[in-house]
C-alpha cells in the first residue's frame, strides 16, 4: 500500500535542507545580540509548545538557557553559546528519532539554529545539514 506520509515527511526534510544550504550563503547579515536572543526566545517557545516529552524539553531549555546566558553578557562569551545550543540540536535530534512530534519539531527551528549558529561562527551549520540528511534517509 502506497504511504502518503513518510512521502510528505521526506519533502518537508528535503525542503529544510535546501533551504539550510541557502542560509549558509546569506549568513554574512548582520544580526545583533538583540536579534539573536529573540531567536532564542521564539526557539524555546516553540520547544515549550512542541509535544516532545518533558523530560526532552526539560534538557533541550537547559541547554537553551545557558546559551542565552552566554550571550546575553557586554561581551557574548561565543564559544560557551556554541557548545550549549549543540547540547540543544542533540537534544531535539534525540527527540526526532524517536516520535514524529520530535522530527517536525527539528524540522520547524532549523532556520533558527542556522542563523544563530552563524552569528555564533557557523561551526555547526555542516552538523545541522548532516542531521537534516540522517533525517531525510530515515524518511525513505
Amino acid at each position: 500500500m502506497f504511504q502518503i506520509i513518510p512521502t510528505m515527511k521526506a519533502s518537508e526534510v528535503l525542503r529544510t535542507y535546501k533551504h539550510i544550504r541557502m542560509e549558509e550563503e546569506t549568513l554574512e547579515e548582520e544580526l545583533s545580540k538583540q536579534d539573536v536572543l529573540q531567536l532564542l526566545a521564539e526557539l524555546e517557545q516553540r520547544i515549550n509548545e512542541s509535544g516532545i516529552s518533558s523530560d526532552m524539553k526539560e534538557k533541550a531549555t537547559t541547554y537553551l538557557s545557558a546559551a542565552k546566558e552566554a550571550i546575553d553578557k557586554e561581551e557574548p562569551n561565543k564559544e560557551r553559546a556554541k557548545i550549549n545550543l549543540k547540547g540543544v540540536a542533540e537534544e531535539l535530534e534525540k527527540a526526532s528519532k524517536v516520535a514524529e512530534t520530535g522530527t517536525t519539531l527539528f524540522i520547524q527551528v532549523m532556520s533558527i539554529l542556522v542563523k544563530v549558529t552563524g552569528w555564533l561562527g557557523g561551526v555547526a551549520v555542516d552538523w545541522l545539514g548532516g542531521v537534516v540528511v540522517d533525517l531525510f534517509l530515515s524518511t525513505l
